[in-house]
């Protein structure tokens, strides 16, 4: 019981002080090179929107025009050089603060990109070449619809199909949770039966390291990998598991 309320304190102060960095930063001209920490998306409004790093701080990249197309073609993980200027959020967008976002940036001109780290480079293979393995085996709305069901990628498809989803009150389907982690396990499942106990664990947690990195650390994803690593922990040191 201390320790959880111990940890609960900690949560908390650590989440005030980091609340209270993002006042003061500076407003005005801005340029420099962004990390991209999420895919980018159109609003629906001729802007395309997406959370970046820029320097020490989170900002939310906010690109009209001809430099919408631009940055509409980059993925999490990418450096990208952009210029424009920082201004504050405002109140409709003031739940952006609880993902540490101080400022938003509003593009004027994008550009040279890097494919980012390692990792980032391996996780954007691989859902390219996922999407471009749907698109040729089926038409949209159905290769999006693939997207969205494996990797939680809902940006492609169409509004009518993201309607129906939910009318029939079947959108969580799109949104990558612990029956994508059990799906993963189970297609890598003839080879882990064939470990022994301390290999098939680590490679367990490797799987679903990698799921939640092409995942795009989704908060509903992380929250099942963590319970899948705990039952496999639990599986393979002999220990009771409840259901």
């Amino acid at each position: 019981l201390l320790l959880t309320v111990g940890l609960a304190v900690l949560a908390g102060g650590l989440a005030a002080g980091a609340l209270a960095g993002l006042d003061g930063v500076a407003q005005g001209a801005w340029s420099g090179t962004v990390t991209l920490l999420e895919d980018p998306e159109a609003d629906g409004y001729g802007a395309t929107r997406v959370v970046a790093r820029a320097g020490e701080h989170h900002v939310e990249v906010v690109a009209r025009g001809g430099a919408a197309g631009a940055v509409r073609q980059r993925l999490s993980g990418q450096h990208l050089a952009v210029s424009g200027r920082l201004e504050p959020l405002g109140r409709s967008a003031a739940w952006l603060r609880h993902r540490h976002v101080a400022a938003r940036l509003s593009v004027e001109q994008v550009g040279k990109w890097s494919p980012g780290s390692p990792i980032a480079r391996a996780a954007n293979a691989y859902r390219r070449r996922l999407a471009s393995g749907a698109g040729a085996g089926l038409g949209r709305p159905d290769a999006s619809l693939l997207m969205g069901l494996a990797v939680g990628d809902d940006r492609d498809q169409p509004a009518g199909l993201t309607d129906a989803f939910r009318a029939s009150g079947l959108t969580h389907l799109l949104a990558v949770s612990g029956q994508n982690v059990a799906f993963v396990l189970a297609a890598f499942g003839p080879l882990l039966v064939r470990l022994r106990p301390w290999p098939r664990w680590g490679l367990t947690l490797a799987v679903i390291a990698w799921f939640v990195v092409i995942t795009r650390f989704e908060p509903s994803i992380l929250r099942a990998g963590v319970m899948a690593a705990l039952t496999a922990t639990a599986f393979d040191t002999g220990r009771e598991r409840s259901t």
